[in-house]
C-alpha cells in the first residue's frame, strides 16, 4: 500500500472532500437535514473509487488472486452508491421555485443555492463513478472488447438493482447479508422493478458514454 499513500491526492478525493465539507455548512446553516446526508452520500460514493485505486495498485504489485477478488467484490458492491446520488435529484420537489406554475418564480436565492448543491453532487458523484471504471480498464488489458462489454452491462444492471434496492427499500451496501428479505421485498412490486433497472441501465450507460476518455 506504499505507493498508494505516498502518491499525490487525487482530485477526486479534494472535490470530495470540500463538497462535503460544504454539505456540512449549508446544512447547519439552513437548518436542512437533507444538504446534510448529501454530504454523507458524497462520502459513500467515493469509495468505488478508492477500491479501484487500491485493485490496481494491488494488481500491479502482482498480490494474491484472492485478495483481488475481495477487492473487485467491494468495489461491485460500493459502486451504486455513487450512480444512487442521480436520484437524489428528486429531492427538488422539497423547494419552492414557484409561487405559481408555470410562469410565476419564487425569487428565493437560497433554494436555487440548494438545487446547484445537490445537482454539483450528482454531477461529481457521477464523474468518480466513472473514472473508478477507467482505473479497472488498467487491469483488464487482456480482456476481450466484448467481454468488457459484458462486465460493464452486468455491473450497470446489478448497480441499478441495488439503486433500487437502497432507493426504494432503503437497504444499504453492507445490508447485503439480508438477501433473502431484499428478494422477498422486490418481488412485491416486481413490474416497477424491471422498469426502473432498466431505465437506471440506461442513465448509466449514456453518464458513461458522456464522461468516458476517448481511449477506453
Amino acid at each position: 500500500m506504499d505507493k498508494l499513500y505516498k502518491h499525490k491526492l487525487h482530485n477526486n478525493y479534494i472535490l470530495a472532500i470540500i463538497y462535503t465539507f460544504s454539505a456540512l455548512i449549508l446544512g447547519f446553516a439552513l437548518n436542512d437535514g437533507l444538504v446534510l446526508f448529501m454530504g454523507w452520500n458524497m462520502v459513500l460514493a467515493t469509495l468505488p473509487f478508492l477500491c479501484s485505486e487500491v485493485l490496481v495498485h494491488s494488481y500491479q504489485k502482482q498480490y494474491h488472486k484472492s485478495i483481488l477478488f475481495i477487492l473487485l467484490f467491494l468495489f461491485i458492491i460500493f459502486w451504486p452508491n455513487a450512480m444512487y446520488m442521480m436520484t437524489d435529484l428528486i429531492h427538488f420537489q422539497n423547494y419552492a421555485f414557484f409561487k405559481e406554475y408555470p410562469d410565476i418564480y419564487n425569487f428565493n436565492l437560497v433554494q436555487w443555492i440548494v438545487f446547484a448543491h445537490i445537482l454539483i453532487g450528482a454531477l461529481l458523484a457521477a464523474k468518480i463513478a466513472i473514472d473508478s471504471i477507467c482505473n479497472l480498464s488498467k487491469t483488464a488489458v487482456s480482456i476481450s472488447r466484448q467481454m468488457k462489454l459484458m462486465s460493464l452491462n452486468l455491473l450497470f444492471i446489478l448497480s441499478s438493482m441495488a439503486i433500487y434496492i437502497g432507493r426504494f427499500l432503503r437497504y444499504n451496501s453492507w445490508d447485503i447479508y439480508k438477501i433473502f428479505n431484499i428478494i422477498k421485498d422486490i418481488f412485491s412490486n416486481f413490474s416497477f422493478f424491471i422498469g426502473f433497472v432498466l431505465l437506471m441501465w440506461g442513465i448509466q450507460m449514456t453518464i458513461y458514454l458522456l464522461f468516458k476518455p476517448k481511449n477506453i
